[in-house]
């Protein structure tokens, strides 16, 4: 069982690594070595989070009956719909029985692999190990872009870094995420170069940062404050080092006005409206279940009723044909049906909420699965089963206690 659990974590940590060559970005390894372990254990254990991840599953089988897309795309949502709720029952289930735990060394040589393949990339070899990947990477250097590591794209790159630092902080005490967070930063600035990884860092810490001041607790986002100055200081020769790249280009115009973004990079355009996608369906749609296949047709209508025209070009519209993401994806397709994802996903971290860096890991994870981050990434069920048996941790701590 034990190097099963660890071929588990690294089908987990490694998402885009392409074994069994399906064609798809984000591999489903880890959801079927997951369901395969879940059958080794008896007297399984399940809880709330987890049985609203199951419910939001069964809501999207009701969907797949009044799809727009082919049949293979509907099994496929269907299949991302399914992930977080295996993974995670696997995940905590396997902490719980076996009392597993991620061990420091192993986590900190995940990254640092992640860390060598992208350092390569960027000064060596562009294509160094791309063909562990799905039509070998898009977008690697390109364009003032960032490398990919062992990921699909620059932004997929970025994400997983932040991925990273969210179980970093859950997981691992502060001395131990002095080093492993440092060699995450310098990935996402110098590596993968992601306005989309660096956007999302920056808005999380701005949440946590009013989140804290309104808790008036000064302390952690003075510490974090503190970590992002001494940050900027030491990507600023990073930073003036890609000047008309594509990451500064973006976030220029994003900060002069986000609804303009469609006019300097089309991609961005098309991941910032995917992000919005929630409230685009409450605002005309009343928060109504849209289901599958009616995410371009329904932009498409906004466009032609003159809505959002800045934002909504007609390269913005015609470049997906159907949204991707996590949170944003769920909130749209199912409407109010599916606030029970979201739900799952704080219970999994309230247990560790009274921990400031459980609290940043929470909005950084949250903020990340309204990007254009699939469901299929099996880093998604991993953390919130990780977190839950965190939280079960401490709460058994307290009961030897009293």
């Amino acid at each position: 069982m034990k190097y099963f659990v660890y071929i588990f974590f690294a089908f987990c940590f490694f998402p885009y690594v392409d074994i069994l060559g399906i064609g798809t970005d984000t591999q489903p390894n880890a959801l079927l070595l997951s369901m395969v372990m879940l059958f080794g254990f008896k007297n399984k254990k399940i809880n709330g989070p987890i049985i609203a991840l199951w419910i939001t599953f069964l809501f999207s089988l009701f969907l797949f009956f009044d799809s727009k897309l082919g049949a293979f795309d509907s099994i496929k949502l269907c299949f991302n719909y399914l992930s977080p709720a295996v993974i995670a029952f696997a995940s905590f289930t396997v902490f719980d029985k076996t009392k597993f735990r991620i061990s420091y060394r192993f986590f900190l040589t995940c990254i640092l692999i992640y860390f060598f393949v992208g350092f390569i990339q960027t000064y060596f070899i562009p294509d160094f190990l791309a063909f562990l990947l799905n039509g070998n990477a898009r977008g690697n250097m390109a364009g003032g872009r960032g490398v990919v590591s062992l990921c699909s794209e620059p932004a997929f790159y970025g994400s997983m870094c932040l991925f990273f630092m969210a179980i970093a902080l859950i997981n691992f005490n502060k001395k131990e995420n002095y080093i492993l967070i440092p060699i995450l930063l310098f990935q996402l600035f110098a590596l993968s170069k992601t306005a989309t990884g660096i956007g999302l860092l920056i808005i999380a810490f701005v949440i946590f940062s009013i989140v804290q001041l309104f808790k008036l607790k000064f302390k952690p986002f003075i510490i974090l404050g503190s970590m992002a100055l001494v940050s900027s200081i030491a990507f600023n020769h990073v930073i003036n080092s890609y000047e008309d790249s594509r990451v500064v280009t973006v976030a220029n115009q994003f900060v002069k006005n986000p609804m303009l973004i469609a006019q300097v990079d089309a991609s961005a355009s098309v991941r910032f409206t995917g992000s919005l996608a929630p409230y685009l369906n409450f605002k005309h749609n009343h928060f109504l279940p849209m289901g599958f296949g009616r995410y371009q047709e329904f932009l498409i209508q906004l466009y032609h009723e003159g809505q959002y025209l800045a934002l909504l070009t007609r390269r913005t519209i015609m470049e997906k044909d159907r949204l991707g993401g996590s949170i944003n994806m769920i909130l749209f397709q199912l409407g109010f049906l599916d606030l029970l994802f979201p739900f799952a996903i704080y219970r999994s971290f309230k247990g560790l909420m009274h921990q400031p860096a459980a609290v940043f890991a929470f909005i950084l994870f949250v903020v990340l699965l309204f990007s254009q981050i699939q469901l299929m990434n099996a880093i998604i069920g991993f953390t919130i089963g990780l977190a839950l048996i965190k939280s079960k941790d401490i709460h058994t701590k307290e009961e030897a206690i009293v």
